[in-house]
């Protein structure tokens, strides 16, 4: 089913074709008439597609750092408005484009104030552009995709768990944001890890991952590639489906949790139904004084950072 905006570019490369715009000129149309706020869909002389968000004062200049991606602020004189208009020049990210514009008009649909729009439109373009160094077509590489599903499956069993509510699950939930750990709550700590059903280690990715000041355990997910149709096969459209459905009676913690999965590079697409995997085991190590781990306090004066590789083996005997 095709969403609003994508409806409104459908038209727009129709008139296109009828009638072409000249040189630098612009064909938009609105997204919903009846909204107060003034989103538009559109292509220009050269048919690339735009969004364009309608504001009355001169917008900020707004930095994009993409190949796929600009930004230009176009002045409608006769209506006294500006449109800050975001401009698609790669055709493979369409669908990605698509998605992330009517996100963005969904959430702005809510803005109460043009200065809580302006912050609204500039936040999400600053994970646009994460989004759109992610590859050629916006989409997560295979073990990206591993490593987000364990973090979702681990939030599910704490959902299933009952000890914590979504909003305080989701609130604790900073791997997307580039946090030390991957959740972090007030009693303790967790950083998830998947790896393969042959896998001889964990990688660690810095000297703050395995250290805290709370309890921290290290959950470790073993996930081989599977089938899409296999019957315990898992996919990240499936499992945010099911988080999504148990998070809806929680309007702000749904709201966090998109946010978060836009942070993390996911944004839905169906490439996302046909990557699967099977979980096979789940295992958790409490991070203590014997831990074999590398931290800020453990390393000589003058290590800034590092990366290794835990034994699975060594913390599995516990020795």
């Amino acid at each position: 089913m095709k969403t609003s905006i994508e409806k409104v570019w459908e038209s727009a490369v129709k008139k296109v074709h009828v009638a072409p715009p000249k040189d630098g000129d612009l064909i938009v149309f609105r997204v919903d008439e009846l909204s107060g706020t003034g989103c538009y869909g559109g292509v220009d002389s050269e048919g690339h597609l735009l969004l364009a968000v309608e504001v009355k004062a001169l917008p900020p200049l707004i930095e994009i750092r993409s190949a796929a991606l600009d930004y230009f602020r176009h002045e409608r004189k006769g209506l006294r408005t500006w449109l800050m208009v975001f401009r698609l020049k790669t055709n493979a990210l369409i669908p990605v484009f698509g998605r992330l514009c009517q996100d963005l008009i969904d959430e702005i649909e809510t803005v109460t104030s043009e200065s809580a729009l302006l912050g609204a439109v500039q936040r999400r373009i600053a994970l646009w552009q994460r989004l759109f160094e992610n590859g050629p077509d916006g989409l997560l590489a295979d073990f990206q995709i591993k490593g987000l599903l364990a973090e979702l499956l681990f939030m599910e069993s704490e959902l299933a768990s009952g000890v914590r509510k979504p909003l305080e699950i989701v609130t604790g939930w900073l791997g997307p944001s580039g946090g030390d750990q991957d959740f972090m709550f007030s009693d303790q700590a967790i950083e998830v890890k998947a790896v393969g059903p042959y896998s001889e280690g964990v990688s660690i990715s810095s000297l703050r991952q395995l250290e805290s000041s709370i309890p921290l355990r290290l959950h470790v997910r073993t996930m081989r590639a599977a089938s899409p149709a296999e019957p315990n096969a898992q996919t990240l459209n499936a499992a945010i489906a099911r988080i999504e459905q148990a998070f809806a009676p929680h309007p702000q913690a749904l709201a966090l949790l998109r946010g978060a999965l836009l942070e993390a590079g996911f944004v839905a697409h169906p490439h996302y139904s046909e990557v699967a995997f099977e979980p096979v085991s789940v295992e958790e190590f409490p991070i203590g004084g014997g831990f074999p781990r590398l931290t800020t306090s453990s390393v000589p004066e003058g290590v800034a950072s590092a990366t290794y590789v835990l034994s699975l083996q060594k913390i599995r005997s516990g020795n």
